[in-house]
């Protein structure tokens, strides 16, 4: 919460909290001026980028994606054989950018196709044999369509079907003709699918930069004569569908492993013993992991973070460098905590040490998701060990005694 709506809010909590202490000492009528007066001064000092914040900002936790589509399509039938005539167009192919998995990991997938308009509009135009008959020649015609939509995950998901009939009749005398027309007939429909966990990997950029969508009308035409003769029959059935089509991944922040708490860069670290004495015990060293908080507004919620053995590593004198217990103990750190480490010093031998630890991270398998990534860590841990004094007493006396025998011999040669 930004820091402005986070002051306000407290403070309209400690008033109400005075409030609730002083009702029993004033009538509902006053209590019902104060909250008032509380209210209208909330506000009027409350900004707009903590209106925007609140009402906008819980809405973004996700991205949306959304692409219109139109088509139109018209199937006809004049063979009055009673065989329908079919056949599958295309209304629209709209097209979405794949979900990045540099941002996170993606753990749902929504997509939602909403239809406008459905129009069908059939027109049967028969014209009867010549003669002078006035019997009437009659045909009836059948149309159809079904709207389906393919994308990765879903195969012919059915969004709406319609039918309609249209009966026609004329006098066979006089090459009369009839025409018969029925529509159009609006459906808006609205549908949504949830993708699941083996299908969302096809809408990363794993698979593609994009991903592909259809939607198809499976049309049918079906002009049939019922009594009498005709010279033509024809029956046209068009289709006008539009509407648009919306895609919206959710997903989770990449774990984001670091040795300081505010810092997201900083993934090295050095621990230095210093110069202690051989056989000492010097203070251990200590030092943390942390998992950073949430940066990402669209992100849920930044995902856990594991130790990764594979991508792990040492080199140097690991010997004499102790953990108090191992780095494997990173398991599911939630964003904003951290684990505490600490190290030890075997000064038993002499001699300048250094050691390098590869910390291998991952995002956490708990959470159901594609994308996961890893992230490293450097830890350096240095020291020198030497002689204890009373060793470096003992070796400088000797070699002072040394020096002064030898200056005693060269006295007495000259």
């Amino acid at each position: 919460m930004l820091p402005e709506c986070r002051s306000l809010a407290q403070t309209l909590l400690m008033q109400l909290r005075r409030d609730q202490r002083t009702t029993r000492k004033v009538s509902r009528g006053q209590e019902f001026m104060r909250f008032n007066l509380h209210l209208r001064c909330l506000k009027s000092v409350l900004t707009a980028s903590c209106l925007s914040f609140l009402i906008v900002g819980a809405a973004q936790a996700s991205i949306i994606q959304m692409q219109s589509f139109a088509g139109s399509y018209t199937i006809t039938d004049t063979t009055a054989d009673g065989i329908a005539v079919t056949d599958a167009h295309q209304f629209g192919s709209p097209t979405f950018a794949a979900f990045d998995t540099t941002l996170g990991v993606l753990t749902n997938v929504t997509v939602r196709v909403r239809s406008t308009k459905a129009l069908g509009n059939g027109i049967s135009q028969n014209t009867v044999v010549s003669g002078t008959s006035s019997r009437y020649a009659s045909s009836r015609a059948k149309n159809g369509v079904k709207l389906t939509f393919d994308a990765p995950g879903i195969s012919g998901a059915t969004l709406l079907s319609q039918g309609q009939s249209l009966d026609c009749f004329a006098k066979r005398a006089n090459s009369h003709h009839c025409i018969a027309q029925k529509g159009p007939k609006t459906s808006g429909k609205k549908k949504t699918y949830t993708i699941g966990q083996p299908d969302l990997s096809s809408y990363t950029t794993a698979a593609g930069s994009t991903v592909a969508t259809t939607l198809t009308g499976t049309m049918s035409a079906n002009d049939k004569v019922r009594r009498g003769s005709f010279n033509s029959v024809s029956d046209q059935y068009t289709v006008n569908w539009s509407g648009d089509e919306r895609v919206i991944y959710k997903y989770d922040q990449h774990s984001n492993g670091s040795f300081d708490s505010k810092s997201k860069n900083s993934d090295s670290l050095t621990l230095n013993f210093g110069t202690v004495a051989r056989g000492t015990s010097p203070v251990a060293l200590t030092f943390d992991i942390f998992n950073l908080l949430k940066t990402d507004h669209n992100a849920h919620i930044r995902i856990g973070m594991d130790y990764d053995a594979a991508t792990s590593g040492s080199s140097g004198d690991v010997g004499v460098f102790m953990f108090d217990n191992p780095l494997s103990t990173i398991q599911d750190l939630a964003a904003g905590y951290d684990d505490a480490f600490k190290v030890h010093f075997n000064t038993s031998k002499t001699g300048a040490y250094s050691a390098v630890y590869t910390i291998g991270l991952t995002d956490t398998r708990d959470v159901a998701g594609v994308g996961y990534a890893d992230n490293f860590l450097t830890l350096n841990i240095v020291g020198n060990v030497v002689p204890e004094p009373g060793t470096l007493a003992f070796l400088s006396g000797g070699l002072m005694l040394l020096g002064g025998f030898r200056l005693r011999r060269r006295r007495r040669k000259s």
